[in-house]
C-alpha cells in the first residue's frame, strides 16, 4: 500500500475505520481501485473498507457511523449539453 498511496494524510485517511476500532494489523487488505484521482480512489477504498469491517462484525456499525465512515460522497459530474462547450460552460454571447 505504501507504494500505491504515496501521501501520508491519504494513507491515514484510508486506514482510519481501522485505527479507529484498533484492528490495524488484524486483516490483510487488497483492493481494485480504477478511476478518479488519488483521493477519490482513497475515499472509496475507505468506504468499502468499512462496510467490509460492518459486515464482519455488526457491532462496529455505530462507531463507523459516528465517526462518518459509511457515508458516501454524492457528487456527480453532469453531463455536457449539446451546443454548449461544457456541461455549465456557455458560449459568451456577441451583440455584433
Amino acid at each position: 500500500m505504501a507504494e500505491y498511496i504515496v501521501r501520508f494524510d491519504l494513507r491515514e485517511n484510508f486506514l482510519s475505520p481501522l485505527i479507529l476500532l484498533n484492528c490495524l494489523n488484524k486483516f490483510d487488505i487488497t483492493v481494485r481501485l480504477k478511476g478518479g484521482g488519488n483521493m477519490g480512489q482513497v475515499e472509496a477504498a475507505r468506504l468499502g473498507l468499512s462496510k467490509a469491517l460492518q459486515r464482519y462484525e455488526p457491532n462496529h456499525r455505530p462507531a463507523l457511523k459516528k465517526g462518518g465512515f459509511l457515508t458516501t460522497d454524492s457528487r456527480q459530474v453532469r453531463p455536457k449539453r449539446a451546443g454548449q462547450p461544457k456541461a455549465v460552460k456557455k458560449h459568451r454571447w456577441v451583440k455584433r
